[in-house]
């Protein structure tokens, strides 16, 4: 029997349950739009509350906005972290709710003493087997030592719950935010492309007139000088455009389809500044707040520490026991008369401790006075972003309204030129300069309209406690 039992013990010694390590792939996907990948963004749609899908259809009423939400969901790194990161505080609370518990175990023993002297060995050898069931070290929580330990845990879960659903909001709305840049920088560069034409029409013609003798030599320096800056910004344009493709790509995890996304702006857009839930905001909306929220479970859990820290001045009490069988040899371990009972109960009194307990106390409870003031920090720049953020919502409706007008009469002042032109009662360099301010007064236009649904994501994020740290974190 003892030969069996080392055999198979020598056959566990080789067994490794450590996960056979692979290196993971590189999550690059393929940029480009597949079948697919658009069937997997259709399918997922429902992943996308009712609110959530409100908000992007009123940024774009294409629903391409929504399928990239969806994608970043899906595949966004960041957000595959908040979410493992749940799953850790909720393992952390399994460990601290099972220390309340026993933990029972069945436990089997062969001791083998022998000595050379034969007095000793009469003595002091031994030559037993055991089989027993019971727990070891199980602490009775009278001063519920443990119960707050493990009330600590679970409001440190609950914070974590809150802030994974404050990156998802975050995400959500850096998605947003990168569709309408990406969207933005192309129209930038279609008009920086259009007046570049416009500068080279300009040039042309003062190249004429300086030939002709009607054209300072200095003033055509100077236009080619505006051409010269027309041409860098093109660049600087095709450069913004690149970097807001690639932030879009690593928001949805590398697997957006861009060569398929709709890169001209939603004029219609800007009816989303009438947003219902903007109407009627009322301050304790801000309590609602995920980090609010989950600002307040840390205090909790904090507090609850305070609770460990004061029970650990009092005496503790343990209690260790098992019931089996013991026999000299292995093959009578189950016979009769054989049973065996262990009952330990072991007490342990504080009595000298260098201050340890009373510093653990003590840091418990600046832990909660920290915890305290993050709260109210918390909540009060909620407050300021919701002012900040109202107050530059109303300014810019006003602004949408006067750039509009301004539009409107660069519009109209173009189309005099053009009529003047054509009749003989202006030259092409009054009309050229026409169509410049006109397109001026539309880019002015599209940026402030950018601005405006800059700050409604912004509003957004206020509402949740989900700026872009909340992704990250």
């Amino acid at each position: 029997m003892t030969t069996v039992l080392a055999i198979a013990i020598a056959s566990l010694g080789g067994c490794s349950l450590t996960p056979r390590y692979e290196r993971p792939g590189i999550a690059l996907h393929s940029l480009s739009t597949t079948p697919e990948q658009d069937q997997e963004a259709l399918t997922h749609l429902s992943l996308l509350t009712k609110e959530e899908a409100e908000l992007l259809d009123g940024l774009d009423r294409s629903g391409q906005l929504k399928q990239l939400a969806v994608r970043a969901l899906l595949h966004n790194r960041d957000y595959q972290i908040a979410m493992l990161r749940v799953e850790q505080a909720r393992a952390e609370y399994g460990i601290a709710r099972a220390d309340r518990l026993p933990t029972v175990q069945g436990t089997g023993q062969m001791e083998r003493q022998d000595f050379s002297d034969r007095s000793l060995n009469e003595v002091y050898g031994q030559r037993y087997s055991t089989a027993t069931v019971g727990f070891n070290d199980f602490e009775l929580d009278f001063f519920e030592r443990v119960k707050a330990l493990s009330e600590s845990a679970r409001h440190q879960f609950f914070a974590t719950q809150l802030g994974q659903q404050a990156s998802r909001k975050a995400l959500i709305a850096e998605v947003a935010q990168a569709c309408l840049m990406l969207r933005a920088e192309a129209d930038r560069q279609q008009r920086a492309e259009m007046l570049l034409q416009r500068r080279k029409q300009q040039v042309e013609l003062a190249q004429r007139e300086a030939e002709a003798g009607g054209l300072s030599q200095e003033e055509l320096q100077a236009s080619m000088a505006t051409l010269s800056q027309a041409q860098q910004h093109v660049l600087d344009t095709v450069q913004q455009l690149a970097k807001a493709r690639n932030a879009l790509g690593l928001l949805t995890g590398y697997t957006s389809p861009l060569n398929t996304i709709s890169q001209t702006p939603d004029t219609g857009s800007t009816e989303q500044a009438e947003a219902a839930w903007l109407t009627n905001l009322d301050s304790e909306r801000l309590l609602g707040r995920f980090d609010v929220q989950a600002a307040e479970e840390q205090l909790k859990a904090a507090n609850a520490s305070i609770g460990a820290a004061r029970a650990a001045f009092f005496p503790s009490i343990r209690l260790s026991t098992g019931a089996g069988v013991a026999s000299k040899h292995l093959h009578g371990l189950f016979s009769d008369s054989t049973g065996t009972w262990l009952f330990v109960p072991q007490i342990n009194i504080p009595l000298f401790d260098g201050g340890r307990n009373q510093a653990n106390l003590d840091l418990a409870k600046v832990r909660k006075k920290i915890s305290v003031a993050h709260y109210e920090k918390v909540i009060q720049h909620a407050f300021r972003d919701m002012v900040d953020g109202l107050a530059e919502r109303d300014v810019l409706l006003q602004r949408i309204h006067s750039q509009s007008a301004l539009n409107t009469l660069a519009q109209q002042q173009l189309e005099h030129r053009k009529a003047q032109a054509s009749r003989g009662d202006a030259s092409k360099a009054d009309e050229l300069r026409a169509q410049i301010q006109a397109a001026q007064a539309e880019q002015a236009l599209a940026e402030t309209r950018l601005a405006l649904e800059m700050n409604l994501l912004s509003l957004y994020r206020v509402l949740h406690g989900a700026d872009a740290s909340a992704l990250s974190s």
